[in-house]
């Protein structure tokens, strides 16, 4: 059974777990593995969604007398949740916590449900879980907090995404109380990471949130998630190669303001600064401002029906994305350059960020 998950024979799974059945007792593992096969797989030409086939073997496994077990729940609630089917993963969850008491949902049953919500926009469900798992003594870590930033994320929850990431960081006074809950989580593992980052970052609007943002960021550079100690970054050279756009567009703003304070001080003389971005390409999506990453119900109405839902805009490349932060964000304008012969590096010559620097300071 388990060799045929791992080469998704499904038919031919089904076909063994039911001459199991016949032969002999059949084993919830059998069933598992199927279930584990149906949450990783896309769906195919078949007519019934493997979110749905997930649900009816559970029912088959109660009526070949195999109680499902935590395992086959969590992998149901993933085909669930990979499908776009929230409602369901949660009635699973609410299955289990009416059930018997080794039925209860575990740490990896629930980060499943919070995924599920989050993977469609469901943040008020998403929060609720959390605080049902808290409540339970279930210890959430820095997944099943990245799952929940996900889900501000797409529920366009931006200060909800914030109140997350400050109890991740431990900034238990800025936190949300409702989140909160009982239980305090070990910090160790739930520090924030450069996936809590570019979640967090990805909602914020840059116009509107421009100070959490600020703050966010001397967070995450504090804590070495970005701009490490180690690394080869000085005040006016910084790689932002390898970054998502949110990550790398919060990093552009702290390396302008840190480099304004440093030749505030007289610390550095002005110099070029340079962005090292590469040549790779990122996607944009259509008609989305730059403040946005996603797109909401009232820019799909306004781009009509021709425009496919949630189809990218364009591979935009890093560079230019930072080129078009630096006019767009920035008052004066930062207008850079990219050299001939370095393709991969955005410079924006000295005398303009000494304007800069002067207008800011």
């Amino acid at each position: 059974v388990f060799a045929l998950t791992r080469c998704g024979a499904t038919a031919n799974m089904k076909e063994l777990v039911r001459e199991d059945h016949v032969k002999q007792t059949p084993h919830d593992a059998d069933a598992n593995a199927l279930l584990d096969l149906l949450n990783g797989r896309p769906g195919g030409a078949d007519a019934c969604p493997l979110w749905k086939k997930a649900l009816d073997l559970l029912d088959d496994m109660r009526r070949d007398g195999i109680e499902p077990d935590v395992i086959s729940y969590s992998a149901a609630i993933n085909a669930c949740g990979s499908g776009g089917h929230w409602e369901e993963a949660v009635g699973l969850i609410r299955i289990m916590q009416r059930g018997h008491p080794r039925l209860r949902p575990n740490k990896i049953a629930y980060t499943a449900a919070v995924t599920a919500c989050g993977r469609s926009g469901a943040w008020e469900e998403a929060g609720r879980l959390f605080v049902d798992m808290k409540n339970a003594g279930v210890q959430p870590d820095r997944i099943t907090f990245n799952a929940l930033l996900s889900a501000m994320k797409n529920g366009h929850q931006p200060l909800k995404a914030v109140e997350v990431w400050n109890e991740m960081c431990g900034n238990i006074e800025r936190a949300d109380p409702d989140l909160i809950a009982t239980a305090t989580p070990d910090a160790r593992t739930i520090a924030p990471d450069i996936i809590s980052l570019t979640e967090v970052l990805g909602t914020l609007d840059m116009t509107k949130h421009r100070s959490l943002i600020q703050q966010i960021m001397s967070e995450a550079v504090d804590r070495n998630i970005v701009l490490r100690e180690d690394s080869l970054d000085s005040i006016y050279e910084v790689d932002l190669s390898g970054m998502s756009f949110p990550v790398a567009r919060g990093v552009l703003h702290y390396a302008m303001d840190r480099a304004r304070d440093a030749a505030a001080r007289g610390a550095e003389p002005v110099q070029d600064v340079t962005f090292i971005t590469g040549v790779g390409k990122g996607q944009r999506y259509y008609g989305v401002p730059l403040d946005r990453i996603g797109r909401t119900d009232a820019d799909e109405e306004m781009l009509g029906p021709k425009t496919p839902r949630g189809a990218p805009f364009m591979s935009t490349a890093l560079r230019e994305f930072i080129r078009e932060c630096l006019r767009e964000d920035f008052a004066p304008p930062l207008y850079a350059t990219i050299p001939k012969y370095s393709e991969g590096t955005v410079i924006i010559r000295k005398d303009v960020a000494a304007a800069w620097f002067a207008a800011n300071n």
